[in-house]
């Protein structure tokens, strides 16, 4: 995976105020005083690029009241040491065809209160591509918070040319025996509702006024598309969620490296230092240079094709669904683990599906 294809990477090299927003949030947290320095970065940025000519203020079509809260997001993921997961093909794929919707909230147990996942494929929403979240998981917010994010158009435009898209889910942690399905569902329907809700209530204007009212009609079309992209958005959410349990579980199959076209003479220095303060130096050269240790997920799963999966029926390949387990275990069954039941191919493949498979199809220890 190249450094330009995890989202964090490319949003710290992309926005100007990405490297600030960390050291913000580090040195205020989650307050509204935070928020509001994060506001007056992204402002200033934004000035200066309208006062230097760099972007036409006419062809500027990021919301940069959106990109504040965005930039938030990625400024407390910077303050909890910049962790990323990244989920490779195999277990991506496995976990893509696992349920996890009865498990309660109360299993999930994030490794760190702020980090990325990294998606194996993007879920595609209409033109737009879904390609990971941002999780912030801390204990002074009643809530899991996911922020789902989308790879703007173009990415070689300048940041105020090519908005960054992002749909914001927060799952109640105080509903602590409620399903994550439950949970997700109603986050992503009061969010239709909320916006519905703002369209009808917005200030009505005089009688006989002939203009439009944008504020209804930009509301009423974010509702619409909210409605027709809940397909998109649940798929995203179901893929986080098995995520988060595959994190939880305690059983997880991870190695950290860094991006494949990472400079070679930094991470030799990284090898060929023997003092702790020498590999430190190293490791903040390339974090300078914009290269972000990453931990690859499930890297090892997907060597061969298993020929043990499949069955004598004669129903066409399909994938029978793995799902989550919330076992009992400890002193008189009082405590609680996650077991993952994988999912498995049955049926029957002709050669031609057989080729076209070959490369999705993977062996699970």
């Amino acid at each position: 995976m190249k450094a330009m294809d995890v989202y964090p990477i490319w949003y710290q090299k992309n926005r100007p105020f990405a490297k600030q927003v960390g050291s913000i949030v580090s040195a205020k947290g989650f307050t509204s005083a935070a928020l509001e320095q994060v506001q007056g970065k992204v402002i200033s940025k934004w000035n200066e690029a309208l006062s230097k000519g760099v972007v036409e203020a006419d062809n500027a079509t990021t919301d940069y009241l959106k990109e504040i809260s965005l930039a938030f997001y990625h400024g407390s993921f910077c303050e909890a040491g910049k962790q990323i997961f990244a989920f490779t093909g195999g277990l991506g794929e496995l976990l893509a065809n696992t349920s996890a919707k009865e498990i309660p909230i109360k299993s999930i147990k994030s490794p760190y209160e702020s980090y990325f996942i990294q998606f194996h494929l993007p879920v595609h929403w209409g033109l737009n591509e879904i390609v990971g979240a941002y999780i912030i998981d801390n204990e002074l917010i009643p809530s899991l918070q996911v922020c789902l994010v989308l790879n703007p158009s173009d990415k070689a435009q300048h940041w105020m040319i090519s908005p960054a898209g992002y749909f914001f889910i927060p799952l109640d942690r105080k509903q602590e025996d409620a399903s994550l399905s439950a949970l997700i569902e109603g986050a992503v329907n009061a969010e239709v509702v909320n916006k519905w809700q703002h369209a009808t209530k917005s200030m009505p204007l005089p009688v006989g006024a002939e203009v439009t009212d944008k504020r209804s009609q930009r509301a009423m079309r974010e509702s619409m598309d909210l409605n027709s992209a809940k397909v998109a958005i649940h798929k995203a959410l179901s893929y986080v969620a098995n995520c988060l349990c595959y994190l939880s579980s305690g059983d997880v199959e991870s190695e950290t490296d860094y991006p494949s076209d990472t400079s070679k003479s930094l991470l030799d220095k990284i090898k060929e230092a023997t003092k702790p303060k020498a590999i430190s130096k190293a490791k903040s050269q390339l974090t300078q240079h914009g290269f972000l240790p990453i931990t690859y997920v499930g890297k090892s799963i997907g060597l061969k094709r298993s020929n043990s999966i499949h069955n004598q029926c004669d129903a066409k390949e399909h994938w029978r669904r793995g799902h989550w387990r919330n076992q009992a275990h400890g002193e008189s069954r009082a405590e609680r683990k996650l077991i993952w039941i994988k999912p498995t191919l049955v049926g029957q493949t002709d050669s031609v599906d057989k080729q076209k498979i070959n490369g999705r199809v993977y062996q699970v220890n």
